[in-house]
């Protein structure tokens, strides 16, 4: 086992999870690790790392939670006594930046750095996965809800012309201005829809107001544009004084990347066959096509390697590979022949 192999075991060794699943790391523990040997030299490194990390992030005190340790001490009477000493709970990106602060001429600093920094941009990139997630379940609901509402406004006589109206006349109460407005607002090209662009909670309200007019149509027996269209429009009233009861204005948060353009990004993933566990290897070696997403991977021989297991394996199964930075990751096919070695590589990084 290489030198990275086992300093990577050994900060995964000293990981803890506290009881909301979220991972941390003592300082304490941390600390010979980094080959520092005395608390107020590692306690300096902290402090820098803190300063650096405020000018880049916010929020410092929940990525470096000062606690008090109680430790046993002997005293001259050989009695032992408890005494508190000052620790802290370290984020991952709390190590990655005290890592980046300590003295570059550590092998163990430089290790250090390479593991966080790699596994640091792995949650970041699962954690805009799932913020996308949620935002595209947002959006689907979104449009089978005000399908269902057009199928029910033309039910009850509202004209296909009309419908527009309506939802216009709703997006208006909702966010304080004309639809045409909030898209300029948040610089949505021409032609493509407003809700492509709007952020979960806008999608929520927009999808409950719709929701409530769904129902209240049915209910009241309304018939027509007018009668209807003020329905809609006191039910976006509704969701709107309750968003900015809790200070939320709608028209004021801040776009959203269009979410098509995100579906390139984080690839739909295949669901794997029923009765089988992931990774599985035998569905692997039978598929004709599969992906794999190494955007923000920065290892050199990871990436050589796994070139060399590319070149040296033609064969006739489509692989996409997604690389280059998260934000602009870019794309090739190659045709290879399935193996247990190539699955070994790219275990971690397949997209079914």
């Amino acid at each position: 086992m290489n030198q990275m192999q086992l300093q990577v075991n050994s900060f995964e060794r000293i990981k803890h999870i506290d009881e909301n699943g979220n991972e941390y790391w003592l300082a304490r523990e941390l600390m010979p690790l980094l080959e520092y040997m005395e608390w107020r030299n590692f306690l300096k490194v902290i402090r820098k790392a803190r300063i650096s990390f405020g000018k880049t992030y916010q929020q410092i005190g929940s990525h470096f939670v000062k606690i008090n340790k109680k430790v046993t001490i002997a005293t001259g009477t050989n009695k032992q006594a408890l005494r508190p000493i000052l620790d802290y709970k370290l984020t991952r990106r709390a190590c990655y930046i005290i890592a980046q602060n300590g003295d570059s001429s550590k092998e163990a600093i430089a290790l250090a750095q390479n593991y966080f920094a790699e596994q640091t941009r792995k949650r970041e990139i699962q954690e805009d996965l799932d913020k996308f997630q949620k935002r595209l379940q947002a959006r689907e609901k979104l449009k089978e809800t005000e399908k269902k509402l057009s199928a029910t406004l033309q039910e009850h006589e509202v004209r296909d012309s009309e419908i527009g109206h309506i939802r216009s006349a709703g997006d208006a109460t909702l966010f304080g201005l004309k639809t045409r407005d909030m898209k300029k607002r948040l610089s949505v090209p021409e032609g493509k829809p407003l809700a492509d662009h709007l952020p979960v909670i806008s999608l929520k309200a927009k999808d409950f107001a719709a929701e409530m007019t769904t129902h209240q149509t049915v209910k009241k027996g309304l018939f027509g544009k007018d009668p209807i269209m003020n329905e809609h429009v006191h039910n976006n009233r509704e969701i709107r004084r309750l968003l900015t009861s809790n200070g939320i204005f709608p028209e004021e948060l801040p776009p959203e990347e269009d979410i098509n353009k995100l579906k390139n990004k984080f690839p739909e993933k295949k669901k794997l066959p029923e009765n089988t566990t992931y990774p599985a290897d035998e569905h692997f070696l039978a598929m004709t096509d599969f992906s794999v997403d190494i955007t923000g991977v920065n290892d050199r021989e990871f990436i050589s390697q796994l070139h060399e297991i590319i070149k040296m394996s033609p064969g006739e199964s489509e692989m996409k590979i997604y690389y280059g930075s998260p934000d602009k990751p870019k794309m090739v096919r190659r045709k290879v022949e399935l193996s247990q070695e190539l699955l070994g590589f790219v275990r971690d990084y397949l997209i079914y």
